[in-house]
């Protein structure tokens, strides 16, 4: 949930599935409210950018076709650099990008941006939101494909952009893993450049087999009117 101080609309963004479809639609559902609490007002919920190539998808790959069924095992050499090029986000294209776990983020200038796992849980993308918050702009860029993160949750520091994600091991604990990069679209001005560096003083360390050891837990940290409510 962001508020927007234009429309003065809290706008609330969730993944979604559809009934009887398992895990496998995907989707990503908008609601808007006048206060925090609610109630909402549903809009809508649909896949990410239909249609719409990645920004820093290379034009030479956008026609591409790999000789790969969805029966085929995963993880091999030829699976792992056709997933790293965009495989899966090609297979969707026309539908959208799948979005799962999910988080919203403002920017200092008031830009918002929807990063969510995408592409079987195997790629994080990050998609630029439209002035209301309400719809994306068509904007979006892949990052750490076939690094299997998900949990996304970002923050900025002193100008650096900082993200820290989990694995996805289910319910099974795993090692948080950090990244940066000097933009949200990335390292450089140019964004079809290889973005977000992976943080080797981060915390996935090999001698640490969890990075916070609790039983499972939820938190929702929202700052208004200079308190905090959790």
């Amino acid at each position: 949930m962001i508020y927007n101080g234009k429309t003065k609309k809290f706008v609330l963004w969730f993944h979604l599935e559809l009934k009887d479809r398992g895990y496998a639609a995907a989707r990503v559902g908008v609601a808007v409210s006048d206060t925090p609490a609610g109630p909402y007002r549903y809009l809508r919920s649909g896949r990410v950018n239909p249609e719409i190539y990645p920004q820093n998808m290379a034009e030479e790959v956008r026609n591409k076709t790999w000789n790969i069924k969805d029966s085929d095992p995963w993880w091999t050499p030829e699976w792992n650099k056709a997933v790293d090029e965009g495989l899966f986000a090609l297979r969707d294209l026309q539908d959208g990008q799948m979005s799962r776990d999910m988080t919203l983020f403002v920017d200092d200038d008031g830009k918002a941006y929807h990063i969510y796992a995408s592409e079987e849980n195997l790629t994080l993308q990050v998609a630029e939101l439209t002035d209301d918050y309400q719809s994306h702009s068509g904007k979006y860029i892949r990052i750490f494909p076939g690094g299997h993160n998900e949990a996304p949750a970002i923050f900025k520091h002193e100008g650096v952009y900082w993200m820290i994600t989990s694995g996805c091991t289910g319910w099974e604990p795993n090692k948080a893993r950090m990244f940066s990069a000097p933009s949200i679209w990335g390292r450089g001005s140019n964004i079809r450049i290889r973005l977000w560096a992976r943080e080797r003083r981060s915390l996935s360390v090999d001698k640490v087999r969890l990075s916070f050891p609790c039983r499972r837990i939820n938190l929702f940290l929202w700052p208004i009117f200079g308190s905090r409510i959790v």
